[in-house]
C-alpha cells in the first residue's frame, strides 16, 4: 500500500507531466462535445420543422462525414452549434441564410442541409479568390497568446470547386452564390435575413458583413462570426460610433468576447450577436440572487 503522502506527491508530479496535461484536455474535449451532440440529438430543436431525434443525429453524421472529405477550418461540432441555433428560429421568421467566407465550402454543404430542412434559402458569399489586400494581415486570439499571419490569397476556393463540395456533400438547390469582394457585392442583397455566418477573418472584411447584412436581418435574427478569438474583430461589435454611423443603432455588444462560447474547454472560435430591441425582454426569463440583487 502506498502512503497517502506519497500518492499526493506522485499526482502533483504526473500533473506537470505535458502528457498528461494533453490526456486530461483530450478527455474533457470529448465529454463536452458529447455532451453537447447528445443534447443536439435528444433536445426538440428542429421540432417546429417537423425534425425528429433520428433527423438530427443524421444531420451529426452528415456533418462529420463532410469535414473529412472537405478542407474546413470549422469543426463538425461547431457545425453542430450552428444548426442548433438555426433550427431555433421559428418558422414564421422569413428570411434567407447568409456565409461570408466560404473556403471549400464545408460549412456551406452542412447549412444547405439545414436550409433544406427549413425551407430556407442559402447564400454563399465570398471572394472565391481568398483573402484580398495586398499585406500580411496579423490575426491575434490574445486568449490563447497566438498569432499568424495571413497572406492575400489565403483560404482560396474556386466557385467551381465550392459548388461541387456542396452538390456532394450538401443540398445545391437551395444554394445561390455571391462571388466577389463583399464591399461590392454584399450591397446588392436585398432579401430579408435570418440568420448569418460570418468567416471573413479581416476586420475590414468583417465591418462590410455587418454593414449590408444588420440592415437585413430580421428582429431575433443571429448573426455568428468565426473570429470570437480576435480582438479587433471582436471590437467592433462595441464601436458605439460606427455602429451609430452606419446601422443607426447603439452597438449590440458580443457574446464570446476574446474566448469563444464554452463549447471546448479552454476556448473556441464562434461567438454571436442576437438583434433585438435593447428594452425587449419577451419570452426571457427573470432571475434574481439575494446576494447580488435587492428584490424582495
Amino acid at each position: 500500500m502506498i502512503p497517502r503522502h506519497l500518492q499526493y506527491l506522485g499526482y502533483r508530479l504526473l500533473r506537470r507531466s505535458p502528457r498528461f496535461q494533453r490526456f486530461i484536455a483530450h478527455f474533457s474535449q470529448l465529454a463536452l462535445e458529447s455532451y453537447l451532440i447528445q443534447d443536439f440529438i435528444t433536445q426538440p430543436y428542429g421540432a417546429a420543422y417537423g425534425l425528429t431525434a433520428a433527423d438530427r443525429a443524421r444531420l451529426v453524421e452528415q456533418f462529420r462525414h463532410i469535414v473529412t472529405r472537405v478542407p474546413s477550418g470549422t469543426p463538425a461540432l461547431v457545425q453542430t452549434i450552428l444548426a442548433r441555433e438555426l433550427l431555433t428560429l421559428p418558422p414564421d421568421t422569413l428570411g434567407d441564410v447568409i456565409e461570408c467566407g466560404v473556403w471549400k465550402g464545408a460549412t456551406s454543404a452542412s447549412l444547405s442541409l439545414v436550409c433544406e430542412m427549413t425551407g430556407r434559402r442559402l447564400i454563399v458569399a465570398d471572394s472565391f479568390a481568398g483573402l484580398p489586400g495586398t499585406n500580411p494581415y496579423l490575426y491575434r486570439v490574445d486568449h490563447m497568446q497566438s498569432y499568424d499571419y495571413l497572406e492575400p490569397g489565403r483560404f482560396r476556393g474556386t466557385l467551381d470547386e465550392v459548388r461541387a463540395n456542396i452538390r456532394d456533400y450538401g443540398a445545391l438547390a437551395v444554394c445561390s452564390f455571391l462571388g466577389g469582394w463583399f464591399a461590392d457585392t454584399l450591397p446588392t442583397l436585398d432579401r430579408p435575413l435570418v440568420f448569418a455566418f460570418l468567416d471573413a477573418d479581416l476586420e475590414s472584411s468583417t465591418r462590410d458583413c455587418l454593414r449590408a447584412i444588420w440592415p437585413l436581418l430580421a428582429e431575433g435574427g443571429l448573426i455568428y462570426t468565426d473570429d470570437a478569438g480576435n480582438m479587433a474583430v471582436v471590437r467592433i461589435f462595441f464601436d458605439e460610433p460606427w455602429w451609430q454611423t452606419h446601422c443607426g443603432e447603439p452597438a449590440p455588444g458580443f457574446i464570446g468576447s476574446g474566448s469563444g462560447l464554452p463549447i471546448m474547454p479552454i476556448t473556441s472560435s464562434i461567438g454571436y450577436i442576437r438583434k433585438q430591441r435593447p428594452t425587449a425582454l419577451d419570452g426571457w426569463r427573470r432571475t434574481y440572487n439575494h446576494s447580488f440583487l435587492p428584490f424582495q
